[in-house]
């Protein structure tokens, strides 16, 4: 009857989500030795062969002829080359079309800034951001749900070398916007920022983009350990994220993202600090 057939659904879409999380977990509880950029987007064709999605992976030479400099500096140190993923899910007629851009650190040693001993422990968790865009994918695919789904992730280390990049060094973006870099533990939104660009430049007609990141400990210290931060200027979609949070019971807490803190990213020799 119907109630049962109900109830069938809701069982099937919580195991395909559950399962997801699983995933998610599973890649980024991976020691940062056995899960490495290429590994990275080795999980990318795999999870793109099972649904048959369209996936794309870039390395560093594709990075360089495109400008994407900002990502291209943070993994300069590491032996392992970097990798740009972009997973696309299209159903026919999608009633949106949605970008998610993860954060893929496989490992964040701070780079030349180097994080304190006690820190660098579980940042192989520097690419939760990006696991949960390719988890998510996968999920949205298995569950076919009627939005055109873009996932973008920038697998990179974060390494220290002769030629990691510096602190006063000026790193030119894709969109060719210069930034100072004062900290290179503040490499995530580096990474971010050519993704964010890649999206635009080569995806039409957005209607949402959200990234994903473990962007910076502050916000573990405004909201504890359970609550994920969110920072936007639309109203509108905030409000719908609160809404969705107390659905799923996955908790948000919202960081102010006004016009007062913009003057923090001023620089006297670029168009910002990093």
């Amino acid at each position: 009857d119907n109630k049962t057939s109900e109830l069938e659904k809701i069982l099937r879409e919580s195991k395909i989500i559950s399962k997801a999380v699983n995933k998610a977990r599973d890649m980024v509880n991976t020691p940062p030795a056995d899960f490495y950029p290429k590994i990275m987007a080795k999980k990318a064709k795999k999870i793109a062969e099972e649904l048959e999605l369209d996936v794309k992976v870039e390395g560093e030479k594709f990075l360089e002829e495109n400008g994407m400099n900002a990502m291209l500096s943070v993994g300069r140190a590491s032996v392992h080359e970097s990798q740009l993923i972009h997973l696309t899910y299209k159903p026919q007629n999608p009633q949106a079309k949605i970008v998610l851009v993860g954060k893929g650190l496989t490992y964040d040693s701070g780079g030349l800034s180097l994080k304190p001993a006690d820190f660098m422990v579980t940042m192989k968790a520097d690419k939760s951001g990006g696991c949960a865009v390719l988890s998510t994918l996968w999920a949205v695919a298995k569950l076919n749900l009627p939005f055109e789904v873009h996932g973008i992730v920038g697998a990179v280390e974060n390494m220290i070398g002769g030629n990691a990049y510096k602190p006063d060094d000026i790193l030119k973006a894709s969109n060719g916007k210069t930034i100072e870099v004062t900290n290179t533990d503040a490499e995530g939104r580096l990474v971010l920022a050519d993704c964010l660009c890649y999206a635009q430049k080569n995806i039409e007609d957005i209607d949402y983009i959200f990234d994903l990141a473990t962007l910076t400990g502050a916000s573990i210290g405004a909201f504890g350990g359970y609550t994920t931060a969110v920072l936007g200027y639309s109203e509108k979609l905030k409000k719908k994220i609160s809404k969705a949070s107390k659905k799923s019971g996955e908790l948000v807490g919202f960081l102010p993202f006004n016009e007062y803190l913009e003057n923090k990213l001023e620089s006297q020799i670029a168009d910002f600090k990093n």
